[in-house]
């Protein structure tokens, strides 16, 4: 309530009684604390090299300014613009750091390498999904369920193209 980080009630909002927002620093602390924890504890993670550290500073920096936008956004309020802007630049951070859209798998054509589509596509779906996930983040527990059912869904197509 400090500091104004909760959406009021009325308007399109369904609940009653101001609610918190600023849900995303907790899932983001705890994700980068879990991602922490693996690669220290782990031997084999520790052990993979430079280009997988870039990775992994990559995706905690980009990560970390996306969640530092919605921080901001969410206390103070941002420009469309100024928000979109920050996004493509959270999403190069990842595409530099290796985070890459190579290739699309397209129903009855199989897999399709996408050589110099790959940054317009990467930058273009992390945009993408962040923003549907934050116009759906209006009812209690349905951003989080949606992106549930799309990492489970992930999850079991990587497990499943990967063979026994």
């Amino acid at each position: 309530m400090r500091l104004s980080a909760v959406d009021a009630p009325g308007g399109r909002r369904l609940h009653r009684r101001p609610t918190p927002r600023l849900g995303g620093l907790g899932i983001f602390w705890g994700f980068s604390l879990a991602l922490l924890l693996a690669t220290l504890a782990h031997p084999q993670w520790r052990d993979l090299g430079d280009e997988f550290r870039v990775g992994l500073l990559a995706l905690l920096a980009g990560g970390g300014l996306m969640v530092l936008v919605g921080l901001v956004d969410d206390v103070r309020g941002l420009r469309w613009s100024s928000k979109l802007g920050l996004q493509m630049v959270a999403a190069l951070v990842l595409y530099g750091g290796g985070w890459r859209v190579l290739s699309l798998g397209l129903p009855g054509v199989g897999v399709v390498e996408v050589g110099h589509w790959s940054l317009a596509l990467t930058v273009g779906w992390v945009v993408f999904v962040t923003n549907a996930v934050n116009l759906i983040d209006g009812l209690d527990g349905l951003a989080c369920g949606v992106a549930l059912v799309a990492s489970l869904a992930a999850t079991w197509l990587l497990a499943a193209s990967s063979g026994p």
